[in-house]
């Protein structure tokens, strides 16, 4: 197994290369167009305009382009006649293949421009204009808890994982993910399917913060409906939409709940495009209170196969009020990406439970609406 050797050389050079992006666009003189006119495009032109960095436009392909249209708006045909400027990718998405070959394309487009530059700024400096929805580590954070880093790496199972957590930490730390996504899993679902199932055949799969209901439809499919399935979504809007995505597959039960260390009420809190779950006493921003359970008083049953979290930083709360189904083996995948501690502190705790676990973790490089680290999921296998 490697050894655990964080380079903070390397993450000071990546954080460099962004800041030198913003003083060439700055300080250049050249015209700056954004390619795509979305939130996410005008969400990039709010954070280069408090740089300052002044946005000429954007740029849409040709089909298009409205037909009553602003004047800061061009047509790719039109902007790539041009010489003299700037364009910047700004459409959000994971690493997709499609992003890619854009990428390509519009690089060879704008090069054949005179004078003309395109630049990709990394999705991790768009923090502060709200497309991202969780802590981010920062250099400081990774230096503090080296040791306890170490130990979450000195866990892990396969150099796939250990080389995902380290470019997890030089992406976040960083602000850049491309090389992460390098590393991601190529698969069509939204958690390692093949993995999280291996060596189960049978019994009771319980995700927890549903969502939609698209993801345990994919695990149901996957393993042919022969499992009992519980999806767990305490947010109204999202219980309906899962019900219904789930209504053809018998195997599947909905419940209107969310997950804590024990059974209580708590203020669901809305943020942007995601809620969380927070004590009432401690929020402003506070929606209905919403029932809440620990998982060991909802499964009574010891033939848990499988435990799925992504409930937006709630996740160690929850496995703490599932202490008995950790160590009677159930497989689990936890979301590890919501809160800065979590690389550190969910395998651990899993760990000092059920010391019997095969700690892996795996990266998905399309789930999310921007190019970082969300979607980073651990997965605890019992073999």
């Amino acid at each position: 197994m490697n050894e655990f050797l964080f380079d903070f050389d390397r993450v000071n050079k990546m954080l460099r290369r962004t800041e030198e992006h913003i003083s060439l666009l700055k300080n250049d003189g050249r015209q700056i167009y954004i390619y795509g006119s979305g939130i996410y495009a005008k969400g990039l032109r709010n954070y280069l305009n408090k740089r300052p960095v002044t946005v000429d436009g954007f740029v849409v392909d040709d089909m298009y382009l409205p037909a009553e249209r602003s004047e800061d708006v061009l047509s790719l045909t039109e902007a790539v006649s041009r010489d003299n400027m700037f364009l910047m990718f700004g459409i959000g998405g994971g690493f997709t293949d499609w992003y890619y070959e854009r990428i390509r394309t519009l690089k060879e487009q704008i090069s054949a421009c005179s004078n003309s530059e395109f630049i990709v700024i990394n999705d991790y400096w768009l923090a502060e204009e709200g497309f991202i929805n969780h802590e981010i580590l920062d250099i400081d954070f990774i230096k503090t808890h080296l040791d306890d880093f170490r130990k979450t790496y000195e866990l892990l199972e396969d150099d796939l994982s250990r080389d995902t957590m380290m470019e997890y930490l030089y992406a976040s730390a960083g602000k850049d993910a491309s090389e992460l996504a390098k590393l991601a899993s190529d698969h069509e679902h939204d958690y390692d399917l093949q993995l999280l199932f291996d060596g189960r055949n049978n019994g009771v799969v319980i995700e927890c913060g549903a969502f939609d209901g698209e993801s345990i439809v994919q695990m149901s499919d996957f393993t042919d409906n022969s499992f009992d399935m519980i999806a767990l979504e305490c947010d109204e809007v999202n219980y309906q939409k899962c019900r219904e995505t789930v209504k053809q597959y018998p195997n599947i039960r909905v419940l209107k709940l969310g997950v804590w260390d024990k059974k209580t009420k708590l203020a669901l809190v809305m943020s942007d495009s995601s809620s969380y779950l927070k004590e009432v006493d401690e929020c402003d921003n506070i929606s209905d209170a919403v029932e809440v359970v620990d998982l060991d008083s909802l499964i009574k049953e010891d033939n848990t196969a499988a435990i799925i979290m992504d409930i937006e930083g709630s996740e160690l709360k929850a496995l703490k009020g599932a202490v008995h189904l950790i160590s009677i083996g159930a497989n689990l995948a936890i979301r590890i990406y919501h809160k800065k501690e979590d690389l550190i502190t969910i395998p651990q705790f899993i760990n000092c439970i059920n010391g019997n676990y095969k700690f892996y973790i795996r990266y998905n490089k399309g789930a999310s609406l921007c190019r970082t680290g969300d979607e980073t999921t651990l997965y605890a296998i019992m073999k």
